[in-house]
Parts: structure tokens; sequence; C-alpha cells
């Protein structure tokens, strides 16, 4: 029974050294950031352009007929 309380209080106090570890890395963000804008920046990185994804898919006018036969039926 011991060995199960000595268990639990380790797993917590690993639990709360990450916790704490993590809310001192956003503090130090929060202090070295000149304005609101940056640490929003650096909070939460821009999304990548929608066209910078390439499209994996042809238009149908551009395939051959071969390859609209092979095409699986994704609907």
């Amino acid at each position: 029974m011991e060995l199960i309380v000595i268990a639990l209080l380790i797993g917590y106090a690993v639990y709360k050294d990450i916790l704490f570890y993590k809310e001192r890395e956003k503090l130090q963000l929060k202090l070295m950031s000149k304005d609101i804008k940056e640490y929003v920046d650096t909070i939460e990185p821009e999304p990548q352009d929608a066209k910078s994804v390439e499209d994996p898919f042809l238009p149908i006018e551009n395939a051959t007929v071969e390859q609209i036969l092979r095409a699986k039926d994704r609907t």
C-alpha cells in the first residue's frame, strides 16, 4: 500500500513540474515580447496559405478515359 502512495506522489510531483515548466515558458514569452501582436504571433503562428497546398486531384476535363476508368469512386 505504501508503494502505491509513494508512486502516486512521485507521479503528482512530475505532473506538477511539467505544468510549472509550461507556465514559465508562457510567462517568459510574455515578458520578452515587445507588444501583444508579437506575443500572439509567437503563440499562434500564421497558417499556411491554402494555395500553397497542392491539389492532388486532376480536373475531369484534363483526365484521359483510362484515368477515369481506373479512378475509385469515394462518394
